[in-house]
């Protein structure tokens, strides 16, 4: 009894197809996000570039406060610093 069903989970895990990096960087991207508050930033929206800025930016251990500064540059639009300073 416990063959076939082992044998049917063994063949579904090869069936499903492998995630990709990108797909991998844009989880790992949301999880960041949101742990740093972001949570209404569409990552599926987000370029390469800006996702692994993103990701480095989440993860430099020698960044202090301004990792949200940072993120919120990278991101753009209505996150960004940018506008702060125009008149």
């Amino acid at each position: 009894m416990r063959r076939p069903l082992a044998l049917a989970a063994l063949v579904l895990t090869l069936a499903a197809p492998p995630a990709s990096a990108d797909d991998q960087l844009r989880l790992l991207v949301a999880d960041d996000l949101r742990s740093l508050g972001f949570h209404e930033v569409d990552v599926d929206s987000l370029t390469l570039n800006q996702l692994a800025a993103i990701h480095a930016v989440a993860h430099d251990k020698r960044r202090g406060g301004g990792r949200r500064g940072m993120i919120r540059s990278i991101l753009g639009g209505r996150n960004s610093l940018r506008g702060l300073f125009r008149q």
